[in-house]
């Protein structure tokens, strides 16, 4: 699969993993406008921001930014998404717990 720029591949990780840009935003800790500038090449990202996307999604950062490498299977895309909400919601328990907002 050949998908030409970093914008077509979020879009493609959205699709695959049924996100909206304000959820992929929520796990990246991006705005939803962060998301759709970059889905649609309105800006170009800093590596920091595109790191948090592929930790996200479970892909390499150099496929992600540049498509160098295999592209993730749609399967470990899905598991990636799904250990990253985990992920974000055993914080948010921590963080009620202890009383931080």
């Amino acid at each position: 699969m050949t998908i030409k720029t970093v914008g077509e591949r979020l879009s493609w990780l959205r699709y695959v993993s049924s996100l909206t840009q304000a959820e992929v935003g929520e796990l990246a800790e991006l705005s939803h406008a962060c998301v759709g500038h970059i889905e649609n090449e309105i800006r170009r990202p800093l590596a920091e921001t595109l790191a948090r996307v592929a930790s996200v999604f479970g892909c390499s950062l150099d496929w992600l930014a540049s498509g160098i490498g295999p592209a993730p299977s749609p399967t470990a895309v899905r598991a990636a998404v799904a250990a990253a909400a985990r992920q974000r919601d055993a914080v948010a328990v921590a963080r009620q717990r202890r009383g931080i907002a």
